[in-house]
């Protein structure tokens, strides 16, 4: 019997994939947020989480999400745990942003270069970077480094983290949120704006091939 074997390598390489955590060195994977506890039925019940969180009023100044873990001698997450802080791509960054608290970075690779269709390109409007080799160095103090954002800069963050909460969440898939945009709802649209651009440069393809 013959076997007659297509190779399509060619489409494979144009398709897109949506993961937990993208490749830099694969243009057409899209990393999309880890899935979180929370999973709201309804517009109305995440206009209420969103609500709580601006009401809550936070006595302490930043706080470590996470386990130790010896045996990872190069990881810098001892030293953040000596001092408070977060690592790098985890899922409680989106838990951060649930609880409407401004997440700090040790690396642009934490979220900077993952959720292009989730987090603003703005990076600065909603989250604090502090470099990782800063911190395994001593160079600098992430409690003194946080200390140092003006109240006024950090109520305008956390406003925009509480926006920023209905896209990470993935609503309860029994029902549909009417004015709100969920995770899956930006995949999709993120996506089809990437189909929609493929078949625009395919196109334009045939018609040079065709010239």
């Amino acid at each position: 019997m013959a076997v007659i074997f297509v190779d399509h390598s060619s489409y494979r390489q144009k398709m897109t994939t949506t993961t937990i955590e993208s490749s830099p060195w694969h243009p057409n994977d899209f990393a999309i947020p880890y899935q979180t506890y929370f999973h709201q039925s309804s517009d109305a019940q995440v206009r209420e989480w969103q609500g709580r969180m601006r009401r809550q009023r936070r006595r302490s100044l930043f706080c470590f999400v996470g386990a130790p873990r010896p045996n990872m001698e190069d990881s810098v997450r001892g030293e953040i745990m000596a001092q408070c802080g977060e690592t790098n791509k985890r899922r409680s960054t989106f838990d951060s942003i649930l609880a409407g608290c401004i997440p700090v970075f040790f690396s642009p690779a934490s979220a900077y270069m993952q959720y292009l269709w989730h987090l603003p390109m703005d990076f600065g409007a909603y989250s604090v970077l502090i470099p990782e080799g800063d911190v395994k160095t001593h160079k600098v103090s992430i409690g003194s480094v946080l200390s140092r954002i003006p109240a006024s800069r950090v109520a305008v963050r956390r406003e925009k983290v509480i926006k920023l909460i209905p896209n990470v969440i993935y609503t309860d898939h029994r029902s549909r949120l009417e004015k709100t945009q969920d995770t899956f709802d930006l995949v999709i649209r993120g996506v089809v704006h990437k189909v929609d651009a493929l078949r625009r440069e395919m196109k334009e393809w045939s018609i040079e091939l065709i010239r």
